[in-house]
């Protein structure tokens, strides 16, 4: 059955394929590496994008622009592409295909926002359609409104907390611009506690938690949490995610130092109190922090939602395994989500 849906998938690709691009012929060349460089050229369109023989699978983000391109309703064909390409031709060195798919994935998706009553003016989003309408300090080339479209407008995490967060204490890791500490705030918990260790991030946070008034709710801590305490550099990432001045920001990644920031270890951040939910979105810090932690520790948590990137994957089976001997039932709830709640 499964190789059936996927046979089907792959056909419907290769006629998306053939209906947007003109040289869809060239994309086995491309794949195979027959052909050093090639350019997509799309139909009705003067928009031409560049793969190289070492972008191989750069046929493939062909795909999911133009499937996006045919499902995108909210601006004229091509503008999208247009916006990103300009923007790509302003930076240095110039977006790679993967670079410019990202930046296009986020900017459609910012105008969904828009699409479903969002308001953006002077660097402030506004989510009306949202109860309570927080609003976000954001500037969409340096950080993702994915973030927002997934938390505020999608709902990523109502799935993984089905009762609610009223009057629950949450320890966001990994607080980003505070889409999801503001979000857990809003909903009715009762203490949430954000650490985000980059310095430019966590004014922005800092901001955010103040323009939606919830001082009192929101503590934000300039910290990473890690395997113990110290000081460790923080770098940009190479690839995908350079596009953006902040996203993707880890002391484990390849690019720039950026800060000197201090660490923490879990036990620290828990502050010797029972927590409701442990939320880690924080680029391979929660390797270090949960291996590092003893049994005590991880039993004062509830529930751990835990987004696990991809390049992160490969030693996460380890982890899952320890949270199972402290008692917890691990579950991989979607993508790259996995949930493990205390039995």
């Amino acid at each position: 059955m499964k190789n059936m849906e996927d046979f089907f998938t792959n056909l419907q690709n290769i006629l998306l394929l053939i209906a947007s691009v003109n040289n869809w012929y060239e994309a086995p060349l491309v794949h195979f590496g027959l052909t050093n460089k090639s350019y997509i050229k799309f139909r009705n369109s003067d928009i031409r994008i560049p793969v190289y023989k070492g972008h191989r699978e750069g046929w493939q983000k062909v795909i999911g622009l133009t499937r996006l391109r045919h499902s995108q309703k909210l601006v004229k064909d091509g503008d999208l592409y247009r916006v990103c390409l300009k923007e790509s031709g302003e930076l240095s060195p110039p977006l790679s295909l993967d670079e410019l798919c990202s930046m296009y994935y986020d900017l459609a998706e910012f105008l969904k926002l828009i699409n479903a009553g969002a308001s953006f003016s002077n660097d402030i989003l506004k989510l009306n359609f949202f109860p309570k309408r927080p609003s976000f300090k954001i500037d969409i080339w340096s950080e993702m409104p994915r973030c927002l479209y997934q938390t505020y407008y999608a709902r990523f995490y109502d799935r993984f907390l089905p009762g609610g967060v009223e009057d629950k204490t949450i320890i966001d890791i990994g607080a980003y611009i505070g889409d999801t500490a503001i979000y857990f705030a809003l909903l009715g918990a009762k203490q949430v506690i954000a650490f985000e260790p980059y310095p430019r991030l966590y004014r922005i946070l800092l901001e955010n938690v103040k323009l939606n008034n919830l001082c009192d709710h929101v503590e934000a801590k300039n910290v990473a949490v890690w395997g113990g305490f110290g000081e460790m550099k923080l770098r940009m990432p190479l690839g995908a995610y350079s596009i953006y001045k902040s996203a993707g920001a880890s002391i484990l990644s390849d690019g720039q130092i950026i800060a000197d920031v201090p660490i923490i270890p879990l036990e620290e951040a828990l502050h010797d109190s029972e927590v409701d939910v442990v939320k880690m979105n924080c680029e391979g810090c929660e390797f270090p922090a949960i291996m590092s932690a003893d049994k005590r520790t991880l039993k004062k948590v509830n529930t751990f939602i835990i987004q696990i990137h991809e390049e992160y994957k490969v030693r996460s089976f380890k982890m899952m395994t320890k949270l199972r001997e402290a008692g917890f039932k691990v579950i991989h709830a979607f993508g790259e989500f996995y949930l493990a709640t205390k039995m």
